[in-house]
């Protein structure tokens, strides 16, 4: 037998299914008149449980690509924070020689 548990968001209960296997052929050794009432009555709830357990899976898969986006949308935060504070120290520097560059024109000059 196999067991899936289903679980409602809103109601925070997890309930249990157990999903019996498919019987013998009519006329089996195994089987009498109540051998197929499980599965008969099981079938429209199996293809339900399988869909739902489909679904589940497919919300993993999606909860697992938006926490790696997630990620890395972090790492590129991270990544234009530096570049904006190598930029703000370039732009000093870059100040500083033209400062530099003024003063030895200036002196430039005054010699010429």
């Amino acid at each position: 037998m196999k067991r899936i548990k289903l679980s409602n968001p809103r109601s925070k209960v997890q309930k249990e299914f157990q999903i019996s296997p498919l019987p013998a052929q009519h006329g089996a050794a195994n089987s009498n008149k109540y051998s197929r009432l499980s599965s008969v009555a099981d079938s429209p709830h199996r293809e339900f449980i399988v869909g739902l357990d489909q679904q589940q899976q497919t919300i993993r898969k999606q909860e697992e690509t938006v926490d790696m986006m997630a990620d890395s949308m972090g790492n590129i935060r991270n990544m234009s924070e530096n570049i904006a504070n190598e930029l703000d120290e370039q732009a000093v520097m870059l100040d500083e020689f033209g400062a530099e560059i003024e003063h030895a024109d200036s002196r430039l000059d005054a010699t010429m």
